[in-house]
């Protein structure tokens, strides 16, 4: 999902202020310092159903100086086409393009309705699915790995990691450590909004019979925010990280700890899925 935006906007930072409070990932993209091109806002009209007319900025300032709305009308297509991929501050901002969306400008309710349903979470087999939070955190407290999704230039940055959860039986929030250097700390500083997975419990199911396998599982996924503990939290924290694979309290040396560093993932949305 890309969001192009003008820093200055102030309907570009409402909108980016909603996608963040509703948990939605996205690329961010500067108009001004990479404008559509001709070939992208083709592509972004068809897919939107737009008249060409909603892709000007007809309230700003360029688009008064050149007078365009005595001139658009008598202009081709292809020309407006052209005057678009010529200046970011004739395009209407922001733009939010999806896989099978493009949305132009900001409306709090068209956005929620396109957005929610297209990214609420959908688990075709519903009979599969686990909604009791109870559930899930049972499936978490026997996962021995999370693997973490981070932002990087356009790609998923993929880390296996072991972890530890703390939760009140509704919250959960997972810790994480490692060495005091690594380009997931540089990637947590750029977008700190993270997804994770994890699983358990797997046994391969085989009907010679029929001829079928299958696996039987349980996995939890989700996403959040993630953040460096700070040094009179870690203590706590590793803690937390010992607990989920020691059943007894173990009584770690506290040497490591200056040299550890240590995450914590607020987890926002979860679900979980068991065959």
């Amino acid at each position: 999902m890309i969001f192009i935006e003008y820093a200055k906007c102030s309907t570009c930072k409402k909108a980016e202020k909603w996608l963040d409070a509703a948990g939605i990932p996205y690329e961010k993209r500067p108009i001004k310092e990479n404008n559509p091109s001709i070939e992208e806002l083709k592509k972004w009209r068809q897919t939107s159903g737009l008249p060409l007319k909603r892709f000007f900025n007809t309230s700003g300032n360029r688009y008064k100086e050149l007078s365009l709305k005595d001139k658009l009308p008598t202009m081709s297509e292809e020309d407006q086409y052209a005057l678009l991929a010529s200046d970011g501050m004739l395009v209407k901002r922001p733009i939010l393009v999806t896989d099978d969306t493009v949305l132009i400008g900001f409306k709090e309710e068209e956005w929620k309705e396109q957005l929610t349903v297209q990214n609420t979470p959908h688990m075709r087999r519903h009979d599969r699915e686990l909604t009791d939070i109870k559930e899930i955190i049972r499936v978490i407290k026997k996962c021995d790995v999370c693997r973490l999704a981070l932002h990087n230039d356009g790609y998923p940055y993929i880390l296996p990691l072991n972890f530890g959860m703390q939760t009140d039986g509704k919250n959960i929030t997972l810790y994480f450590h490692g060495a005091n250097e690594g380009t997931k700390y540089e990637l947590i500083k750029k977008d700190n909004r993270v997804s994770f997975e994890m699983d358990t419990s797997h046994q391969l199911v085989m009907n010679p019979e029929k001829g079928t396998c299958t696996m039987k599982y349980e996995s939890v996924i989700g996403h959040g925010r993630i953040e460096i503990v700070p040094e009179s939290e870690k203590e706590h924290a590793l803690s937390v990280l010992m607990a989920q694979y020691h059943q007894e309290e173990f009584s770690y040396n506290k040497a490591v700890i200056p040299a550890t560093t240590v995450m914590k993932l607020m987890v926002e949305q979860v679900t979980g899925k068991a065959r």
